[in-house]
């Protein structure tokens, strides 16, 4: 690890607003049971 790798925090010890999650978790994506089939057919089609 770097330093330039390091989040830098300020006066008060925090995060600055650029920490990914300064706004609050996200929610995880969900996708439609379709969606999925389609997904891995996809996948299995560009292993062959």
């Amino acid at each position: 690890m770097t330093i330039s790798s390091l989040a830098v925090a300020g006066d008060n010890a925090r995060m600055g607003s650029s920490h990914p999650r300064s706004g609050g978790p996200r929610r995880r994506r969900t996708f439609a049971p379709e969606d999925k089939l389609g997904h891995l057919a996809a996948y299995e089609q560009a292993c062959k």
